[in-house]
C-alpha cells in the first residue's frame, strides 16, 4: 500500500517509519486503506507504550533477540498499532462501509450455520478465508466478540422454543443440543446468566400449567 504524503514536524524530533507489505497489514488491521493518512496524537489510543517499546528496542536496553523472537516482537508491535488505530477512530470506524459489510457476512454465516456445535471463531475464520486476527478487529468496533454473538443466538433460539407450546414435549437438552450446545450444564449456566432463571423454570413461567416437559412426564410414568 503506498500514497503520496507530505510529513511536517515544526519541533524538532526523531522519525521513525515502519514499512509494512500490504497483505501483512491486512492480517492485523481490517481495511487498512480507510486509515491511510489519519494521524495520532502521542497520546491517542495506545501510542504511549507503542513508542516507549519502540524506543527501548532502539536504545538497545532490550537484549539481542533470536530470528524467531524478533518476528514475534514485530508481530505483537503490529497487533498494538492495529488496536491504537481502532481505539483511536472506533466511534467513525464504525460507520465504514466495508467493515458493516464484512460484519453482516459474518452474521449470516452463523446464522446460517447457528445448529453446527463445531461453529467457533476460528471454524468461521477458516471458511471465510480470514485470519483469527482480522475477524477479531471486524467486531471490535461492536459491543459483543464473535463467541458472545453465537452464545446470544443460540441462547435466544433456545428460548424462543422453550417457551413455545409446540415444543413442550422436547426436553431442555433436546432443544439445546439441536441449536448446537454440546454441554447441558453449560447450557443451563449461560441460560440463567442471560435470562436471570432456570430453562425449567422459565418454561413454566411462559406456558403456565402446560408446560409438562419430557423430564417430567418420565419421572411421574416411572414414579
Amino acid at each position: 500500500m503506498a500514497a503520496p504524503f507530505d510529513l511536517r514536524i515544526i519541533d524538532a524530533g526523531d522519525v521513525l517509519v515502519i514499512r509494512v507489505p500490504f497483505r501483512v497489514l491486512k492480517d492485523h488491521l481490517p481495511s487498512p486503506e480507510w486509515f491511510c493518512g489519519r494521524t495520532m496524537s502521542h497520546d491517542a489510543g495506545m501510542n504511549a507504550p507503542i513508542v516507549a517499546m519502540v524506543e527501548a528496542l532502539l536504545a538497545g536496553t532490550v537484549s539481542p533477540l533470536t530470528e524467531a523472537h524478533q518476528h514475534r516482537v514485530v508481530r505483537h508491535l503490529l497487533d498494538l498499532i492495529a488496536t491504537s488505530y481502532a481505539i483511536a477512530f472506533d466511534a467513525t470506524a464504525a460507520d465504514s462501509s466495508i467493515i458493516v459489510g464484512r460484519q453482516a457476512s459474518v452474521k449470516l454465516f452463523i446464522e446460517q450455520n447457528l445448529r453446527d456445535p463445531e461453529l467457533t471463531p476460528c471454524s468461521i475464520a477458516a471458511r471465510l478465508k480470514l485470519s483469527p486476527r482480522y475477524l477479531r478487529l471486524i467486531f471490535a468496533s461492536g459491543d459483543e466478540t464473535v463467541s458472545a454473538c453465537i452464545l446470544r443466538r443460540r441462547l435466544e433460539e433456545c428460548g424462543r422454543q422453550i417457551a413455545d407450546p409446540r415444543w413442550r414435549g422436547h426436553s431442555m437438552t433436546e432443544i439445546a443440543f439441536a441449536w448446537g450446545f454440546n454441554s447441558a450444564p453449560h447450557f443451563t449456566r449461560s441460560f440463567r446468566d442471560r435470562f436471570g432463571t432456570s430453562p425449567r423454570v422459565y418454561r413454566r413461567s411462559m406456558l403456565g400449567g402446560e408446560a409438562a416437559t419430557a423430564e417430567e412426564c418420565t419421572v411421574r410414568v416411572a414414579a
